[in-house]
């Protein structure tokens, strides 16, 4: 247990559920922030389901008041950033530390050094959090590759709003349709006819 990780935890101002969780990730962390929960155990811990627990962890990701890094077969490792990482990182480390998919980091990072990106890095990581929240495409995990968000400048791309569909609407479109075929109007598209 990390004294330092559990009393950074108690500072954070969150809703409970998420606070529950970070403070349980905290409390099985070591003196440098690092823990290896499963999403079992903290479900268990929180008192929660998984999935549950899954959402609120992305969420403490996007707030970058934790830092979750996917193995293949084992658990999460996961960082409590007690002493504010994001900070000290290079730009490029910001960038790659928030980007959701982690593949050809040494390309990308030979990339944004020729495009001399450390100027745009503010917008560009600023970017990527909001396409996190915002976009629908990111948040169905289809975020391009970091390479071609760089080659591309993906960050002056327009944000695909995510649609929310009104379940009222759909209902009442159905019994609409419904009502048509019964009286006889319609029937895949075409007149019934009638006795």
């Amino acid at each position: 247990m990390s004294v330092v990780a559990m009393a950074w935890a108690w500072e954070q101002d969150l809703d409970p559920a998420q606070k529950i969780i970070l403070l349980a990730i905290s409390d099985v962390a070591n003196d440098d922030g690092i823990a290896y929960p499963t999403n079992l155990d903290l479900a268990m811990r929180c008192n929660m389901s998984e999935r549950s627990v899954i959402t609120h962890v992305h969420e403490l990701v996007h707030k970058n008041l934790l830092i979750q890094e996917h193995r293949d077969g084992k658990p999460s490792v996961f960082m409590v950033p007690i002493k504010s990482p994001m900070k000290n990182l290079q730009p490029f480390e910001q960038f790659w530390n928030i980007y959701p998919k982690k593949v050809g980091k040494k390309p990308c990072a030979s990339k944004w050094k020729s495009l001399r990106l450390d100027a745009l890095a503010n917008r560009i990581i600023q970017d990527v959090q909001n396409r996190l929240q915002n976009d629908s495409g990111w948040q169905r995990g289809y975020a391009p590759n970091p390479l071609t968000y760089l080659n591309q400048a993906r960050w002056e791309d327009e944000i695909q709003q995510v649609v929310t569909k009104d379940a009222g609407s759909i209902a009442r479109k159905w019994r609409e349709q419904r009502e048509r075929i019964i009286e006889g109007s319609v029937l895949d598209g075409k007149k019934m006819l009638t006795h």
